[in-house]
């Protein structure tokens, strides 16, 4: 019989290594969330036209401007493009 083991590695404050690396890509979601609607706002665009434009939902840009969904990097570098922007103005320091 096999034993229940977590194989996730430990942190030495006991907080597993998954449950950091998550709430640090929660993190970057909201800012990559909160430069889009600056960005989307900045061009005067609603959340309505940049979803058509990119064939997304206007449902889930605002999702992803709030930082409670994520977008692939292929939906990223769309946006970037209809809004006339690199991508890297996403991830600027």
């Amino acid at each position: 019989m096999l034993e229940n083991r977590s194989w996730a590695p430990r942190t030495a404050g006991g907080r597993d290594a998954g449950a950091r690396r998550l709430a640090e890509d929660q993190r970057l979601g909201r800012l990559i969330g909160a430069r889009l609607r600056a960005r989307r706002e900045e061009a005067g665009v609603t959340p309505e036209e940049l979803g058509a434009t990119c064939n997304l939902s206007a449902q889930h840009i605002r999702r992803c401007e709030e930082g409670t969904s994520t977008l692939t990097a292929a939906q990223l570098w769309a946006i970037a493009s209809a809004l006339g922007s690199d991508v890297d103005v996403f991830f600027e320091a």
